[in-house]
């Protein structure tokens, strides 16, 4: 099989041309493919003062790397996703930030100076405020989830995600300092 050179190329500068293709072509591709950390199953229980939290937010921070979160359920399980639903965290060393912000609905304004009342247990604080005015429900409802906690640089919270079948945190928060 006789080789053919490029045109205006000699066949050793066809080949010099094609290898040198290879060597920036291949390890580009190579490269470019998707990349995730390895991760391992995360799972537990938040609760302040004993008592469960449910639709807590909760993220686990790693330094460098893509951060895994979870919202509790009605007992205040959860079970953390990173890549996928329920995958895990990213093995390694954590910082840990949990909240609880009651989304607040605001229906329209109506004349009567006085908000409807609203239940405690309620899952969404819906109001409707007078015109021009906040409702004293909203100004009022406070998180049973402590502020400092809310940031993962000022809770306090670390953990350690291992290379295992599980990992378990459960997270018993003191409302009082």
């Amino acid at each position: 099989m006789s080789e053919t050179a490029r045109p205006g190329l000699s066949v050793s500068a066809t080949r010099c041309f094609w290898f040198a293709s290879t060597l920036v072509v291949v390890p580009l591709a190579i490269g470019c493919g998707p990349t995730t950390d390895s991760v391992a199953p995360v799972s537990g229980r938040v609760s302040v003062d004993g008592k469960p939290v449910k639709n807590a937010s909760i993220q686990f921070t790693p330094v460098g790397k893509r951060a895994a979160g979870a919202i509790t359920d009605e007992n205040g399980n959860y079970k953390l996703s990173t890549y996928g639903q329920f995958d895990g965290a990213v093995l390694g060393e954590h910082k840990v930030a949990i909240s609880l912000r009651k989304p607040i609905y605001m229906g329209p304004p109506k004349k009567n100076p006085d908000p409807e009342p609203v239940s405690e247990d309620s899952d969404v604080l819906t109001v409707r405020p007078a015109e021009g005015g906040v409702p004293k429900q909203a100004q009022q409802w406070k998180s049973p989830v402590p502020e400092k906690y809310w940031d993962d640089s000022t809770s306090g919270l670390t953990r350690a995600v291992e290379a295992k079948d599980e990992n378990i945190f459960d997270f018993d928060l003191k409302s009082q300092p």
